[in-house]
C-alpha cells in the first residue's frame, strides 16, 4: 500500500506486492493475501490509523484477482500495457538504429518490469476514474429524473386540489348565477314601458 500514491493502490498487483507479467495464478494470489493479511490486520495494528484502510485495499485487490470476471479484466489491462510498452521500446530501438547504437536498456527485464508495472498502474487508475465518472453521471441522471418526477407529482396534486375546490364551490357559483338572473328579471319587470301616443314621458 502506498499512502502517498493513492492511484497505485488501485493496482491489485501493487497492493499484493506481486509482479503482473506473467499474471500470478489464483493460488499465488491467495498465498500472498494470507501472508499480508496477517501482517497488516487492524487487530494487530491498533495503533496505526492506516491499518483499516490498508486492509480494505488488500481485500479488494485479492477479490479482483481471484474472481473470474475481474481477473479477466486485469489480464486484459496487463496485455494492453504490454502492447503499449512494446510500441515504446520499438520506437526507442528505431531511434537507436538511426543514431548508430545497438543497445536499448529498456529491452532488458530489470528495466522493462518497472516500466510495465507503471503502465499497468496508470491503466487501473484510468479505469477507476472512468468508472467514477460514469457513476457520477448516472447519479446525476437519477437525480434529474427524480426532480422531474417530483415536479410532475406537484403539478398533479395542484390540479387535483383545483378540481376539488372547483367542485366544492359549484353550488355557490350556481346560487350566485341564479340570484343574478333573478335580479335582472325583476329589474325588467318593474321598468315602465315606453309611451306610444307621442306624448313625452313626464318621468
Amino acid at each position: 500500500m502506498r499512502p502517498g500514491h493513492p492511484w497505485l493502490n488501485l493496482n491489485p498487483f501493487e497492493v499484493l506486492q506481486l509482479h503482473c507479467d506473467p499474471v500470478p495464478s489464483p493460488e499465488e494470489v491467495t498465498k500472498r493475501f494470507r501472508r499480508l493479511s496477517i501482517k497488516i490486520h487492524p487487530d494487530k495494528n491498533q495503533d496505526d490509523y492506516r491499518a483499516p484502510m490498508a486492509f480494505d485495499y488488500l481485500n479488494k485487490a485479492y477479490k479482483m484477482l481471484v474472481d473470474d470476471e475481474s481477473r479477466s479484466m486485469c489480464e486484459r489491462l496487463v496485455e494492453a500495457a504490454r502492447e503499449d510498452l512494446d510500441d515504446f521500446v520499438r520506437g526507442l530501438k528505431q531511434r537507436a538504429e538511426r543514431e548508430g547504437r545497438t543497445h536499448v536498456p529498456e529491452e532488458e527485464p530489470e528495466f522493462r518490469r518497472p516500466l510495465l508495472h507503471t503502465r499497468v498502474s496508470k491503466l487501473f487508475a484510468k479505469l477507476h476514474n472512468e468508472k467514477s465518472r460514469l457513476e457520477a453521471k448516472d447519479a446525476e441522471e437519477r437525480k434529474r429524473q427524480r426532480e422531474m418526477e417530483l415536479t410532475a407529482e406537484s403539478k398533479r396534486r395542484k390540479r387535483e386540489e383545483f378540481e376539488q375546490t372547483w367542485d366544492a364551490k359549484r353550488d355557490v357559483r350556481v346560487s350566485s348565477w341564479r340570484n343574478w338572473s333573478q335580479t335582472k328579471l325583476s329589474s325588467k319587470a318593474t321598468r315602465k314601458p315606453p309611451r306610444t301616443d307621442g306624448v313625452p314621458d313626464s318621468s
